[in-house]
């Protein structure tokens, strides 16, 4: 039963996740079609954060009180309705309103899901490792698909990638059985020690290292005089290499304690963007991959470990407040980018990565203040 749910809610991520994935190389198709800067192409993955992140905390909320399984389908159900419809969007104003509209759909998944995979797995942080190599395989496949499928028919096919798949994830999870019973008197606020507000701050800078660096990656190899195809192999080369970082790292956190595990990952991948300053990216790029991106599961598994009964809630907090401050990322990099040029942003993102290492440190790994 608990592999089903896990099978289940995995599939559910990768629509999710692929809403998002695809975005990175089409936004080279986007500009051209609408005429518009890099910074409002970054807006449009920075407006997908945004509402993203806004709605995890009152999704935590509704999740503890009337369960998993209402939340997961009604965000599957909109994401499906919402990547329909920009995929038909005729301008770019329109897109932009969509896109605000599909990050709340698909911020509605993450509390449910956390809260449902720690409360069926004792050893969360291989469940959730595991349960990411959905997002990781979705990361391969995805934008090579979506770069191609722009190249041939146009961008906008792009999206009925993630529609087909939230299709069947939502399927599955109305067959789901019904949830726990509701927890009652569960007080968000009593649950936010000092311990989870450092966390919460060191994700933000997670997040903000991580997306910054990869939603202009495509781009940044198109500058270097990489074809869409190679191009587009650059965006999905780190989730390949999150596939079998998640595949052999998921557990490490759980045996060797999840804050040092998650240290040395974070500052390797550090070095991997160093590297892709004056060196072929796809090396650098599956580094990044590898270290980065198993970072995340492991640090929702923390959070679990800290906060007990309120991992969905707190799980919603930290990952609305890191999302929410990390949404300015892909705008504020790619202003960089039209003003400085590419390797600024790089080098920004890596400030940024230093800054949440030295946070994390601060960071117990229990529920005390």
């Amino acid at each position: 039963m608990k592999y089903r749910v896990l099978i289940t809610v995995s599939l559910g991520w990768l629509a999710v996740f692929s809403s998002r994935v695809v975005l990175p190389p089409i936004l080279p198709f986007i500009v051209d079609e609408f005429s518009i800067s890099f910074s409002l192409a970054g807006l449009i993955a920075t407006g997908i954060f945004l509402t993203y992140s806004l709605i995890q905390i009152p999704s935590g909320i509704l999740t503890e009180r009337y369960g998993e399984k209402p939340i997961l389908t009604l965000s599957l159900a909109f994401t499906l309705l919402f990547t329909l419809l920009i995929s038909i969007s005729p301008s770019y104003s329109m897109l932009m309103v969509l896109a605000l509209f599909l990050g709340s759909a698909t911020g509605l998944y993450f509390p449910a899901s956390v809260s449902l995979l720690a409360r069926t797995f004792k050893e969360r942080g291989r469940a959730l490792g595991w349960n990411d190599l959905s997002l990781n395989a979705g990361g391969i496949v995805f934008p090579i698909l979506a770069g191609v499928i722009a190249m041939n028919y146009g961008w906008r096919l792009s999206f009925l990638l993630p529609a087909i798949v939230a299709l069947v994830a939502l399927t599955l999870v109305t067959r789901l059985e019904r949830d726990r019973k509701p927890l009652t008197g569960m007080s968000l606020r009593r649950s936010i020690t000092r311990n989870i507000l450092m966390l919460m701050t060191a994700y933000i800078l997670l997040n903000s290292y991580y997306w910054g660096v990869a939603v202009f990656l495509p781009s940044f190899a198109v500058s270097r005089g990489y074809s869409t195809i190679n191009s587009s192999l650059v965006a999905s080369i780190p989730f390949g290499g999150a596939l079998i970082g998640n595949i052999f790292l998921g557990s490490a956190g759980d045996r060797y304690g999840k804050k040092r595990v998650i240290t040395l990952l974070s500052f390797i991948s550090g070095i991997a963007v160093f590297l892709m300053l004056r060196y072929e990216l796809f090396i650098p790029a599956f580094i990044f991959g590898v270290t980065a991106l198993p970072c995340f599961p492991m640090i929702f598994a923390l959070t679990a470990d800290i906060s007990g009964d309120s991992a969905g809630a707190v799980s919603g907090f930290i990952n609305a407040s890191g999302t929410l401050v990390g949404s300015m990322s892909p705008f504020i990099l790619g202003h960089l980018i039209d003003v400085y040029g590419f390797d600024a942003y790089l080098i920004t993102s890596m400030g940024i990565l230093g800054g949440f290492l030295l946070l994390l440190q601060g960071v117990k790994e229990s529920g005390s203040d």
